[in-house]
């Protein structure tokens, strides 16, 4: 729930979750309303919407690799995709780039994430933030299929 406040600094800024100032959910403010973006590479906005001050929102976003490989340079093209209260997802084609990865810093929840995260705050409340990494569909068959082998073969020794 952002508290309405247009903060004046960074580009009027708010960071949610963000990953060592690379990708990051964050909000773009102005007097009575913001963006709420989901940001890849620090300059790019691959979705956003626009959202009001004092009222709770649920976001859940995803990025889908789609199955494609990280390439020679780090960086790993997919969709992104976020959904705001439950409605239709936005989505786009974002790139992963591996800058984040190689800076070592921590996930910030409400700030930048990054030792200085301090300056780039979000003015309201957040309620159970969460940040998951999920196993691409390939790997789920192939455990499904792994589990499925173990059980056939303990029923074929009487287990």
């Amino acid at each position: 729930m952002w508290d309405g406040t247009d903060s004046s600094s960074f580009g009027h800024t708010e960071k949610i979750i963000d990953y060592a100032r690379t990708e990051s959910l964050q909000l773009t403010t102005s007097a009575g309303s913001a963006q709420l973006q989901m940001r890849f590479d620090d300059s790019v906005n691959a979705v956003s919407t626009t959202i009001s001050p004092n009222t709770w929102y649920t976001v859940a976003v995803e990025f889908d690799t789609l199955g494609n490989a990280v390439d020679g340079s780090g960086n790993l093209a997919g969709m992104v995709s976020m959904v705001v209260n439950g409605g239709a997802p936005l989505t786009a084609a974002a790139t992963k780039t591996a800058q984040g990865d190689s800076l070592n810093r921590e996930i910030g929840v409400g700030r930048l994430g990054a030792n200085f995260g301090y300056l780039v705050g979000f003015k309201g409340e957040i309620y159970d933030p969460t940040v998951t990494l999920v196993p691409e569909p390939p790997i789920l068959a192939f455990l499904g299929v792994g589990g499925l082998m173990v059980l056939l073969r303990r029923k074929a020794q009487g287990r």
